[in-house]
C-alpha cells in the first residue's frame, strides 16, 4: 500500500499536517467539550498509537499543540514512536476547541434543549463562530510566519475537530465537517504567495479504512 501522508521536499514551501486528538468517552457519549480539559480513552491511545507508527518517520521541523490533555496524550503517542521529547513542541492555547460557554459538558440533546428553551441556537452559547476563527486568525499568521522564519518543510499541527474545519474554512473549504480522531488534514503553505492549499483531508489510513464521523454536531 502507497502512504498517502508524504513530506515536503521542496524549497519555499512548509506542509502542514493538522491532526485531531484521540477519541474521547465524552466523543462517544455525545457530550461537547469545548474547553473542559478532558483524556483520551483506551480506543483513543490505540488510535494515536497506530498513527504515531505511521507517521514515524515523517520528517517533522516543528510540533504545534493545543495544551489540553487530549491533544497532549495523543501528542505523547507521536513522540513515543519517534523516539522524541518535547523539545520541539509549542503548545498553546490558540489552538483549542471553540469555547461553548455554558452548554459544555452538556449531552448535544441537552444543550439543544437548553438553547430552545433561551430561543437560541445551542451554537451561539460561548464563543460564535465568527469569533472563534477571529481567535484563530492571529495565531495562524503567527505560526506561518515562523515556519517561514525558521525554513521549516514540515509542521505537525495536534488540535481539535472544530478547530481544524475552522482552519478548512479559512483556507477554502468552506463546506468542511469534522474530521475523525487521529485523522490527517494536509495543508501546504507558499511562503512566497503567502497561500495556502489544502491537500488533503481527515484520512485516517493508519486505522485501516477511511474514517467519517456520524454526528457532525459533536465537537
Amino acid at each position: 500500500m502507497v502512504q498517502t501522508i508524504q513530506p515536503n521536499v521542496e524549497s519555499g514551501k512548509t506542509r502542514f499536517f493538522f491532526i485531531r486528538h484521540g477519541q474521547t468517552e465524552h466523543n462517544i457519549r455525545k457530550i461537547l467539550q469545548g474547553h473542559l480539559d478532558i483524556p483520551i480513552n483506551d480506543e483513543g491511545h490505540s488510535q494515536a498509537s497506530q498513527l504515531g507508527s505511521h507517521i514515524a518517520t515523517l520528517p517533522l521541523d516543528r510540533i504545534y499543540s493545543s495544551d489540553l490533555t487530549r491533544c497532549r496524550e495523543t501528542l505523547a503517542h507521536i513522540l513515543e514512536a519517534r523516539g522524541e521529547d518535547e523539545k520541539k513542541v509549542i503548545f498553546t492555547s490558540d489552538l483549542r476547541e471553540r469555547h461553548m460557554g455554558e452548554i459544555q459538558g452538556m449531552h448535544i440533546d441537552d444543550a439543544i434543549k437548553h438553547g430552545e428553551k433561551h430561543s437560541k441556537h445551542y451554537r451561539e452559547f460561548g464563543e460564535t463562530s465568527d469569533e472563534f476563527e477571529a481567535r484563530l486568525q492571529p495565531f495562524l499568521k503567527k505560526m506561518k510566519n515562523e515556519v517561514r522564519e525558521n525554513q521549516c518543510k514540515n509542521v505537525a499541527v495536534i488540535s481539535h475537530g472544530g478547530t481544524i474545519r475552522a482552519v478548512l474554512k479559512t483556507y477554502g473549504v468552506p463546506e468542511a465537517g469534522i474530521v475523525f480522531n487521529t485523522s490527517v488534514t494536509v495543508i501546504d503553505f507558499d511562503w512566497e504567495t503567502d497561500s495556502m492549499d489544502v491537500k488533503l483531508m481527515g484520512d485516517t489510513e493508519h486505522l485501516g479504512k477511511q474514517m467519517n464521523v456520524a454526528d457532525q454536531r459533536v465537537r
